[in-house]
């Protein structure tokens, strides 16, 4: 560890810089005529600054009880770290602030090359700087602000031309406050959880710039009967898409649900969704505690479902799904169960899964056997896995289809089926990609 004050010789640094700012660690900030640390490092294109509850040396005082405001140091530190203009990518974490610092607080001006933010764990903060008019910016993250309501300065959250022009993945988490965010017209992956239903877009100021029907988040927010395709969308909250896109979404090819409170599909994917149903492509449940059931109203819309994720949905009983129509699924090539605590056996219906390609089972600890239908999946290429403890048994039947099969740290297999020696290693040497790991 050092003082920031010896990165200042460093001129031929090039590429990626990362800045830890240790707790407990004191950084001396008393020569202001040192200007920025950074801002002669022309060659850094990606910079990471990580604080983390650091305690900043205060100025020479005049007598024993005059102090600085912590978090003033703080703004004053992170003012001092002002990069390159030519700067491509910054990613900050733990900034303790109200306010930003002058640069930071006019990024467009200060960095315009800008390509990637990511702005984390800033618990404080009240206003974020205008970040729309970044003609570069492709991917924009912003995790942890309780406290700012609005994104742009304090004119009221209005976006000014042009609107985030290249912007393609939008990342906000935890932003409960937050009402307003400019329109991103060219966004394609949107990653939304921990926000408030009343967040809107804002309409752009423009109408006549408004971009074409098919990508203009602006002209849907406005009620027109434009529609656009989303390709990603992760989020713990359908409910928040009808303030955010009213009805102007077509179709979404991949949903991810996450942290949801949902008890069943038709809860999820049918009460809002039904519409783009046939659009989406694959699904993916993750940590959706309170999911107990597949079945009902909802996935036999998912007609053109191929890929179907299932990850750590610990009271999700897929045995005693006898009502899943598993048939309206002809389209799926690819499923994985991963921290399923409570699958026992694999359901009857995925015998009707006929273009199956892959299955993957990972950490599913009452699984102790696979089922000898599992033969009836004639397309099936794919079999992993892994750190299922109880399974002691693959099927007797010999899978003539596949050409894969990886196993890891599945104990109870290790016996029947190790290499060379294993009593059933026979039936499964011929398959030509084999991987055991006990």
């Amino acid at each position: 560890m050092g003082q920031l004050r010896d990165l200042m010789p460093l001129i031929n640094l090039r590429n990626r810089l990362e800045i830890e700012l240790k707790r407990g660690y004191a950084y001396d900030l008393n020569n202001s005529e040192e200007g920025s640390y950074l801002l002669n490092k022309e060659h850094i294109k990606v910079l990471l600054i990580e604080q983390e509850n650091i305690w900043v040396r205060p100025h020479r005082i005049n007598h024993l009880y005059q102090q600085d405001d912590p978090v003033v140091l703080k703004e004053r530190l992170l003012e001092r770290l002002e990069p390159h203009h030519d700067l491509r990518e910054i990613r900050i974490t733990g900034y303790e602030g109200v306010t930003l610092p002058r640069w930071a607080a006019k990024l467009a001006m200060s960095l315009p090359r800008l390509v990637t933010i990511s702005l984390v764990y800033f618990r404080d903060l009240q206003h974020l700087p205008a970040m729309s008019q970044l003609q570069h910016l492709k991917y924009l993250t912003l995790i942890e602000m309780p406290n700012v309501e609005f994104v742009e300065d304090d004119s009221g959250g209005a976006a000014v031309v042009p609107s985030f022009p290249s912007l393609e993945s939008l990342f906000l988490w935890n932003c409960q406050s937050l009402k307003c965010f400019p329109d991103c017209p060219h966004v394609k992956k949107f990653t939304l959880c921990g926000l408030d239903e009343a967040l809107t877009f804002c309409r752009h100021r423009d109408d006549a710039t408004a971009t074409s029907a098919g990508s203009s988040l602006s002209s849907s927010n406005n009620n027109n009967s434009d529609v656009f395709d989303l390709w990603e969308l992760k989020t713990d909250n359908l409910g928040i898409l009808k303030s955010l896109f009213r009805d102007s979404i077509q179709s979404i090819h991949h949903l991810t649900l996450l942290n949801m409170e949902v008890q069943s599909l038709s809860s999820s994917v049918q009460e809002n969704n039904q519409k783009y149903a046939f659009s989406i492509h694959s699904l993916k449940f993750l940590s959706c505690q309170n999911l107990k059931s597949l079945s009902g109203e909802g996935i036999e819309c998912l007609t053109n479902l191929k890929t179907l994720s299932i990850w750590e949905c610990h009271n999700l009983k897929l045995e005693e799904e006898e009502g899943f129509p598993w048939k309206a699924l002809h389209v799926l090539s690819d499923l994985s169960f991963n921290e399923l605590p409570q699958l026992i056996h694999l359901p009857k219906g995925l015998q009707y899964l006929t273009t199956l390609q892959s299955l993957e089972i990972e950490f599913c600890d009452k699984l102790e056997a696979l089922p000898e239908w599992l033969d009836c999946l004639k397309s099936l290429r794919s079999l992993d896995i892994r750190y299922c403890l109880r399974l002691k048994s693959l099927p007797e039947a010999i899978f003539p289809s596949l050409t894969t099969l990886h196993i890891h740290f599945c104990d109870g297999l290790k016996e029947k089926y190790s290499e060379p020696n294993g009593t059933d290693f026979p039936k499964i040497c011929f398959i030509p990609d084999l991987y055991l790991y006990f």
